[in-house]
This record gives structure tokens, sequence and C-alpha cells, in this order.
């Protein structure tokens, strides 16, 4: 273990974690909560060239163009690239003008579309739009004048982060020149959105008074997405989407996607001309109920940092056997003026939510009062975060660099920090060490 690692881990006392808390608040509370790392450091409006020069260590499958003239795209396709620590296929969208987007392909499904979704939030807030199936992202969440989006495929999920305007970049329109003349395309699609099936009761509902439309051309190319009022729609009783294909001819086929109270999935097509008038219509079919399944009951996760039965209040004697099966590195008594005395354990290789992390355990007085888990991959706070906020609900705040639970979350006057460090990311559990002796 590092010098620094060592110094972040020691600071594990209630006391110092409230002034960490205080320090973190006061110096960085106006810095937005914008994660760039899904750009891998390219500016938006690079060359083609220099874009493929940059992604050079990754595996380059295919290069395409689509479209014509001035509307030309050039995709280029990649297999071995990462998002939020998830592998992913990439496809990479320049123009003429250069770098305009990115397409993440979860193809394998390595996370579900509702924990994409929990990802792009911890990242860049609540959706801007949400439906089910899709999401977008418009509060320039990776530059000015960008987006991003969530699609749930037939394929697998998609996240893709694309310029919305002539200038992400505020010198591009001076130094390019004509930029209202730009083609700034909408993310390639390239198989349909399916609604996802990760729909709450609040989620049906709110889909039973309004569903979205997602227009696209006819190379899947999301044109707009508009929310259809309940009386546009033949609707059931329950959740409802609905997608629109805009064919390159002057027909378009609207195909609602329905379900009854019963759980029967109808689906309603309608296909009209240029001016609105309604050709042709399918009459609704309806298949067979999606059976409904009992959910397993749900594992309680709340004690697992207490490893092998560790007990807050405890003394050093009582716990340190617990530890033996780890490799402790230090043991150490820490005495400041003014401050509770403090006996430091440190341990390596401790597994915890999945993790090999660095352990840390803090006993004063009234014996083990924190618990601190180190996990050397500083690009895994947004992992951790979810993580414990799927086990304890939602964080108390939460900035770009430290989510708390403050509210007695595993007892009374317990605490959880997670914290985003220069060489790691900290996972601290503490409790109230009132009464402690004073060094």
């Amino acid at each position: 273990m590092t010098n620094k690692k060592m110094n972040h881990l020691r600071r594990v006392s209630i006391t110092t974690a409230a002034l960490m808390l205080m320090t973190l608040t006061s110096a960085c509370g106006k810095k937005e909560n914008k994660d760039l790392s899904p750009l891998m450091g390219i500016d938006w409006f690079t060359d083609k060239e220099t874009v493929v020069e940059s992604l050079s260590t990754l595996s380059l499958i295919t290069e395409r163009e689509v479209g014509k003239d001035d509307n030309k795209q050039y995709l280029l396709d990649y297999d071995n690239a990462e998002l939020f620590e998830n592998d992913c296929d990439l496809t990479v969208c320049c123009t003429d003008h250069g770098f305009v987007g990115l397409n993440y392909h979860d193809m394998d499904r390595r996370q579900t579309y509702r924990q994409w979704m929990d990802d792009l939030t911890t990242s860049y807030g609540a959706p801007t739009e949400q439906g089910n199936g899709m999401a977008s992202w418009y509060e320039n969440p990776v530059g000015k004048d960008t987006a991003v989006y969530l699609f749930n495929l037939e394929e697998g999920v998609q996240v893709s982060f694309y310029a919305t305007s002539n200038a992400p970049d505020k010198n591009y329109k001076k130094e390019r020149g004509k930029a209202d003349s730009v083609y700034i395309p909408t993310p390639e699609i390239r198989t349909p959105i399916v609604p996802s099936e990760e729909v709450t009761d609040s989620t049906a509902k709110r889909d039973n008074q309004s569903a979205t439309e997602i227009v696209t051309d006819a190379r899947g190319n999301v044109i707009e997405t508009r929310p259809v009022p309940h009386s546009d729609l033949r609707r059931a009783d329950v959740g409802q989407t609905t997608a629109v294909t805009s064919n390159e001819s002057a027909e378009t086929t609207t195909v609602a996607v329905e379900t009854d109270k019963d759980g029967n999935i109808i689906t309603t097509e309608a296909v009209t001309d240029e001016d609105g008038n309604v050709v042709t219509t399918e009459a609704a079919q309806s298949t067979t109920a999606v059976p409904q399944t009992t959910e397993p009951p749900a594992i309680d996760h709340t004690r697992d940092f207490l490893l092998n039965g560790l007990s807050f209040c405890n003394s050093p004697n009582t716990e340190r056997p617990k530890m033996n099966s780890y490799s402790q590195l230090y043991e150490y008594r820490t005495e400041e003026p003014g401050q509770p005395w403090e006996l430091i354990m440190e341990y390596a290789n401790v597994p915890y939510m999945n993790k090999n992390c660095d352990a840390v355990l803090c006993f004063t007085s009234l014996g083990l009062v924190g618990v601190n888990y180190f996990d050397s991959n500083s690009r895994n706070y947004n992992y951790w975060v979810r993580e414990l906020t799927n086990i304890y609900g939602k964080p108390n705040e939460t900035q770009y660099d430290y989510t708390a639970w403050s509210s007695s979350p595993v007892g009374n006057g317990t605490m959880i920090y997670v914290f985003a460090l220069e060489d790691g990311v900290q996972v601290s559990f503490f409790a109230d060490d009132t009464g402690s002796e004073m060094s």
C-alpha cells in the first residue's frame, strides 16, 4: 500500500469524516457533476483521421459511409471499448466537419436498461425526457449543445453521446465559418426500440396518460421524439409505447404496442399519407397473456460490510481473529490532541461487493467504530454509489466526488460515505464514537 493510500485510510474517525465533508462542500460545491470520460479525450469536430489515431488502442472492425452529398456520415465500428467499467462495442460517427457522436452498444446486456439508466443519472442527473425504452439528457451533459441518449433495442442497450447543434465547441463557428450549413446527424439505431421490461407501477400509470413517439428515417436514425396525447391513440388499461417509422415514401406507418389490464399484448398498425389521412388500418391482435412470475425474496446485503461477523463496538481482541483469513499490513495506534485515540488495523486483498479492496478497521475505547474499504480504481466511484444506493436507498447528499448516507443507515447514529479520491475510491461505514476516550 502506498503512503498516499495509507494517509487516506487513516482518516477514518467520524470527526475526520465530518471535516472532510465540510472541506469538500466548501471547495467543490460549485462544480458540476459532468462525466466526460465517454468521449475518451476527443474534442467535438476533430477530423476523422485524428479520431482514428486517437482510438488506435481499440480494434477497428469496419469503416462505413451512409448518406450522401452534404449529409454523409462516416461510421467507425470498434469491438473492445469500455463505458462505466463495462465492455461494449463502439460506433464513432464523423461527418465532413469532424467528430459528432459516439454510440456504445451493450450487445451482451452486461447491464440491464435500468442499470445503465442509474449510471447515466449518477453522472448527468435525471433525464430531460423519458419513455418506456428510451431516455434523453439535453442539459449540456458532455459539452455545450450536446445530448446523451439511452435506448433499449432488440440487439441490446445503446448509450449515445452526440452533438446537437453546429458548435459544441464555442470556437467552432469562428474557425469553420458557415456554421449554419453544418450537418448534425442523430444517433444511428441499428434495430428497433423495444419497451423496457423493468417498468414500475408508477411508470405504468404515467405511461397510461401519455406515450412517446420515436420517429426514425429509413436507416434507423432518430428524427425526433414527442409525446402522444391519450386521445390520439386507442389505449388499453396499462402501459403503451408507440414507435413511428418515417419511410422514404410519403406514407407513414404507426405501430401501437399496448398491454391490457390482464397482461395481453395488443398491437395496432395504421398507415397514413403525407397529409395525415389514414390509408389502411390493421385490426388489433392480442397474444397470450404474459405469465406472472413470483419474485424470489430479496437478499439482505445491509450487513455485508461487516466481514465474518464483525460487529460495531466490539473490542480489538474479539474482532482481530475474524480477519485472520486476510493479509494484515499494519496495526498501529494514533493519538492526536483533542481527538479520540484510535487503533488502526489495515488489510490487503479483501473482497467486498465483487471488488478486491484494501480494508481498514478503526477502534476507539468504545470498540470498533469504523470499517473502510479502498478500491484503487478511481473510475469506480459511480459503481460504488449505485451499488450502495441499491442496498441502502437514496443518499442524503451526493456531489461529484462524495456521497453520504447520514440517517442511521446501518444502526442508530451510523453513517456511510463514498469518497472519490485521486488514487481510488474509499467506502466508509462509521458508528457513533461519541464518548470515546481522548488522547
